[in-house]
């Protein structure tokens, strides 16, 4: 009795905590509901003497627990104690976000709150804490003056580390909007009228092309090319092309469309989304949006300020402001105006052409006025006489009326300092207010006849002097300080390409097309979504000849209606809950279900599985397993409820044992400090890799908890000189690296190797890499540095910025390319990575971070069909260049030569695919490394003028003018260039967070930097925090090349140079470290003599570390822009 006592009250207290504390994420209040349980149970049998630690207990702990919490939620929701108890609306949405959930599903959110407006009045309360007011008196009071809430910050991108304008609130907005304001004045939209006729008139000649081809016309995908490609033009100079694609081969649109579904889900319970954050993935498609904001901005940055575009006016290129917003700020606004700018207005031409197809006679009209005002000849694309197009115009602002492009609005948040009285109704404060545009603007209070298309009713006259009309009504670009800041460009464009349609084209809706059921299919995600084409037969100057055939696509949609049956049987649902709570046919399954969580744990445990799937499959085949036994041994019954009872209690007995078990003092590494989370699950290291930012967190991670940190349940990270011999010098590779083994070419690389077998490989390794081998590879490498000479001195000699990081990795692309298969990339002639395979690398190397820290899941992921798609692109790339080094014979002693030992100084030479796997390893372990150390040192220079300077005086006095750099026999007179190279690779390695090892499972754990470490766990040695500890280095975080100077002041401050790994250390260090500085030498020498460089006007330059992403190596994710001036 005490226990169902205690965990109502428990439930009770979580109810009012959450809600005086309104949580912002979920996982938060997960764990404290997870922890409370057993943490009650525990008080109560040390108060009572009682032993009730028993695990049928803790079930009946949760259930109570949980019962009550949901119990107490929805008592006080429909209570008179709730402040907007007086508020009317149906009581499921009172009680929950669940109903409005279902109806963002289907898409029609914005026609059942209208079914609301219509049956509760003009105020209704939508939602436990939301009202939608659908009257006049709100447009102003709500839109013109509250700010905005909690619902915008699910469209917040943490990893973009900013805020779009529609995120933002107060001063903030305010500041940003004045910068947006400038780039939609008049001036700014007649600057982009050339564009806007650019591609109106491509659209004209893609539809005309369609014509002539006699099929029907999927008008509201090309209305969306051609939405899409300007705000591409506008916003970044260019990106998108799908008018000339023909489609969006890019797949850009369909990730705008899915996430505008995510995001409407999200935008509802926005405490959910810091939580899915930190699933792996999960935000893929934001990934590459933002990828793609980023590379489309850098291409802008490098045309410079030549056109007035929006990106001219969003980075304040005037420099009309007093601070210039940052690259991030304007990627992060660029792409909302591309998602504001481009799916409102096609749907809004949509539907203003699926309206007029629908009223021929007005159709008609609409021509005959478009005839007299642009006769046969004149160009349509002359907006000086859209003033004369009067009955266009109320065409378009009827059409919006009944097709609003953002149909429920963006809500508002009541201030917290007070409530209002709105629609006269008192609304407390914290309240969220929708002002619903669809709803006000079929209102018979506002408008005669709402359903109706009447374009005269927006004629002066044209309403009737009896007939209701309210203008202030209508709100299709919302209202006030934070109102669509793009209208008047969005209606000079819908009258530019209407007018073009009208006077170019016949129009009728497709032969078989049912057209009365395409509204229908417009769904509420926000903003309106097109899920049914628009299907048209067009006739090129009125000729209605021409014969069109058209396929009728078939919809059929899932009625979710009869899922959420049971919901409206209140004693159903009681009676549902006292089942779960207390039914004596389910205490054997709690009991049961804990059991086998406990005992699948202890299993897991003992026997760690090597992948997912197999784990997967006994979890999912043994809950109706037992179910099944139980119900011949007792009275359990075989149903889906006692199914899921089972797999519940199952599921939370296995979370909970695990959880209990990892920060108990039972566990192995109990006695090394870190953090709970990491302690618990691999999730939020995986969130760490999924930011880029593993290196910093665990240099945050040591700063707090000392030398040695617990950085995951069997995983330690020792940033300490003492780790490095004992750790990464006598210690053997553990399961991190098992994801980087591709089955399918059936051997594995030398990264992967371990014991003899790397022994013996690493032998060959090393002939390739020694000194008499280095030698033979330099007039590769000087070729290869000439080329990339000849092209940045053509770079040079046009006033664009350059990207000095590019141009190092197509160089050191291109060099391993040609050390392991003979050539096979030629980057630096293409100028780009025309094969895709640099993309395929660094996609794969985010792919393969992740999988490293979960190694178990990698064998069931290879399963998924689609997901070895560059991997297959990579290996066929590797067999295709080893067969042409093959046919090429042994004239050149290249990489290949050593590693297929062409010489036979090995008792057994490697196969065929051995080669592959090592060679196809070089490329990516020599290329991506060391053009990112290149880039490193060039930021640092450039960060530090003098320096450079000083760097090109060395270079200078050892190569004067005539002499080459690429002499390799003078690298060692130049210290200090060798200096800034140790400082750079120092300050920013290449592998920051360095690769770990396995304490063997046989041979007892091991004292490391004064902490026992038991068998079987993960050691990290980090390079990122070794480099940059003050107990190392004097002043770590600073960029200081002499102390690397013998003898030079300060040289010798607290420097300890076995706290330096950039290479890592032992056995299965980088094998090409001295290849690497020769290159790097040659490189930083050839560029220093040649050319003065600075960074490029607008670049800013202290946010490019920031892009810095540790995936295992360091990946660039920010272009380094520099100007670059030849010296003479």
């Amino acid at each position: 009795m005490a226990n169902w006592v205690a965990s109502a009250l428990l439930g009770v207290a979580n109810s009012w905590y959450f809600r005086r504390y309104e949580p912002t994420n979920a996982h938060s209040p997960i764990l404290a509901i997870l922890i409370q349980p057993p943490l009650a149970l525990f008080l109560i049998s040390i108060q009572t003497g009682a032993s009730v630690l028993t695990w049928t207990a803790l079930g009946c702990m949760y259930a109570g627990l949980i019962a009550a919490l949901l119990l107490s939620i929805t008592l006080y929701r429909v209570s008179p104690w709730h402040p907007l108890s007086a508020v009317p609306g149906p009581v499921g949405y009172k009680i929950s976000k669940l109903w409005t959930l279902r109806d963002v599903a289907r898409g029609d959110m914005h026609r059942v709150v209208r079914q609301m407006h219509e049956k509760y009045g003009p105020v209704v309360r939508t939602g436990p804490n939301e009202v939608s007011i659908a009257h006049v008196d709100a447009v102003k009071r709500v839109l013109g003056t509250f700010s905005k809430g909690q619902y915008y910050e699910a469209r917040y991108d943490p990893s973009l580390g900013t805020r779009s304008l529609l995120i933002l609130r107060g001063e903030a907005h305010t500041s940003r909007r004045r910068i947006w304001n400038r780039g939609f004045n008049s001036d700014a939209i007649a600057g982009y009228e050339a564009m806007m006729g650019r591609r109106v008139s491509q659209l004209l000649d893609k539809l005309r092309e369609q014509v002539k081809s006699g099929a029907p016309v999927s008008i509201s995908s090309w209305l969306g090319f051609f939405t899409f490609d300007f705000m591409g033009d506008m916003a970044f100079g260019g990106g998108f092309e799908m008018l000339r694609d023909g489609g969006d081969k890019n797949g850009l649109w369909k990730i705008i469309e899915d996430g505008a579904r995510n995001v409407a889900f999200l935008s509802q319970i926005p405490w959910i989304a810091p939580s899915l954050m930190l699933i792996p993935n999960l935000y893929k498609g934001l990934v590459t949006l933002r990828r793609f904001g980023v590379d489309s901005a850098t291409n802008r940055v490098n045309a410079g300020s030549s056109v007035k575009d929006l990106w001219y006016h969003l980075t304040d290129e005037a420099e009309l402001e007093k601070q210039r917003p940052s690259f991030r700020e304007v990627v992060a606004d660029g792409v909302l105006s591309i998602i504001a700018g481009s799916d409102t207005t096609s749907t809004a031409l949509s539907g203003f052409i699926w309206l007029l197809l629908s009223h021929p006679e007005v159709y008609k009209r609409l021509q005959a006025e478009v005839d007299s005002v642009y006769p046969k000849g004149d160009s349509p694309l002359d907006s000086s006489k859209h003033k004369q197009l009067p009955f266009l115009t109320a065409c378009l602002s009827e059409s919006l009326r009944l097709v609003p492009p953002v149909p429920s609005g963006g809500p508002r948040r009541v201030p917290s300092n007070g409530g209002r009285v709105i629609a006269g109704q008192y609304i407390p404060p914290n309240t969220q207010i929708y002002v619903p545009q669809y709803t006000l603007h079929r209102s018979a209070d506002n408008f005669h006849d709402p359903d109706a298309f009447r374009p005269e009713r927006w004629l002066p006259g044209g309403a009737g002097p009896d007939q209701i009309h309210n203008p202030l009504a209508f709100i299709p670009f919302s209202f006030g300080s934070a109102n669509c800041v793009g209208k008047h460009l969005a209606m000079r464009e819908m009258l530019t390409v209407a007018t073009a349609l009208v006077q170019t084209f016949d129009m009728r809706f497709a032969e078989g097309f049912a057209s009365g059921e395409w509204a229908g299919n417009l769904h509420d995600v926000f903003v309106t979504s097109i899920e049914m084409p628009l299907m048209v037969e067009m006739t090129v100057e009125k000729l209605d000849e021409l014969i069109v055939s058209f396929f009728r696509v078939n919809f059929s949609f899932l009625d979710w209606e009869i899922k959420y049956e049971w919901l409206q049987d209140p004693d159903y649902a009681v009676k549902f809950a006292l089942l779960l709570m207390a039914h004596s046919t389910l205490i054997p399954i709690w009991t049961t279900s804990a059991l086998m969580g406990v005992v699948n744990h202890f299993y897991f445990r003992r026997y760690e599985p090597t992948n997912a799937h197999r784990p997967a499959l006994a979890i999912l085949l043994q809950p109706p397993l037992a179910l099944f036994l139980l119900s011949l041994k007792t009275s359990a019954a075989l149903t889906w409820t006692a199914l899921g009872c089972m797999y519940a209690g199952f599921i939370c007995a296995l979370l909970s044992s695990i959880t209990l078990y990892r920060v108990s003092p039972w566990h192995p590494l109990s006695a090394v400090p870190g953090p709970m989370g990491y302690k618990i699950s691999k999730l939020w290291i995986l969130r760490d890799v999924a930011r880029g930012d593993m290196h910093r967190v665990v240099r945050g991670m040591h700063e707090k908890y000392g030398p040695v940190v617990r950085t995951g349940p069997n995983e330690v990270s020792i940033a300490h000189v003492d780790a490095v011999k004992p750790v990464l010098g006598a210690l053997p590779k553990g399961q991190y690296y098992e994801a980087r083994y591709d089955p399918s070419l059936g051997t594995r690389s030398l990264l992967i190797l371990r014991g003899d077998a790397h022994t013996s490989r690493r032998r060959i390794w090393n002939r390739a890499m020694n000194s008499d081998a280095v030698e033979e590879y330099t007039a590769t490498m000087r070729r290869r540095v000439s080329t990339l000479l000849q092209k940045l001195e053509a770079q040079s000699l046009t006033s664009a910025s350059t990207d000095l990081s590019s141009w190092l990795g197509y160089f050191t692309f291109d060099f391993m390319g040609d050390m392991a298969f003979g050539g096979g990339f030629e980057m630096l002639q293409d100028g780009g990575d025309k094969n895709g395979l640099w993309e395929v690398i660094e996609n794969g190397a985010w792919s393969l971070a992740f999988l490293s820290h979960i190694p178990w899941l990698s064998h069931s992921v290879m399963l998924l069909p689609g997901v070895q798609g560059g991997l297959m692109k990579l290996r066929r790339f590797g067999v295709a260049s080893a067969t042409n080094r093959v046919n090429a014979g042994s004239r050149v002693k290249d990489l290949w030569y050593h590693l297929t030992d062409e010489a036979e100084l090995e008792k057994e030479r490697p196969s065929f695919r051995e080669v592959v796997a090592d060679g196809v390893l070089s490329i990516i372990a020599g290329s991506d490394t060391t053009s990112t150390a290149l880039s490193g040192l060039f930021w640092l220079l450039l960060s530090h003028p003098d320096a450079y300077k000083r760097v090109q005086a060395e270079v200078d006095g050892v190569y004067p003018r005539g002499d080459s750099p690429m002499d390799p026999s003078k690298h060692n007179q130049l210290p200090y260039l060798t200096a800034c190279l140790n400082e750079a690779l120092r300050l920013l390695p290449p592998v920051p967070s360095g690769s770990p090892r396995k304490v063997p499972g046989d041979g007892g754990g091991r004292v490391i930097a004064g902490q026992y470490i038991p068998p079987d766990t993960q050691v990290y040695v980090p390079t990122y925090t070794l480099h940059r500890s003050a107990k190392n280095f004097h002043d770590p975080d600073t960029f200081r090349p002499e102390r690397w100077l013998p003898g030079a002041p300060g040289a010798n401050q607290n420097h300890n140079p076995l706290g330096f790994i950039p290479f890592s250390f032992g056995f299965a260090n980088c094998v090409g470290k001295h290849l690497a500085m020769r290159e790097m030498v040659m490189v930083g020498a050839v560029l220093a003599q040649t050319f003065d460089m600075r960074f490029a006007d607008g670049f800013a330059a202290e946010e490019w570390t920031e892009h810095l992403h540790d995936v295992f190596v360091t990946s660039i994710g920010m272009p380094l822009l520099v100007k670059l001036t030849k010296r003479t």
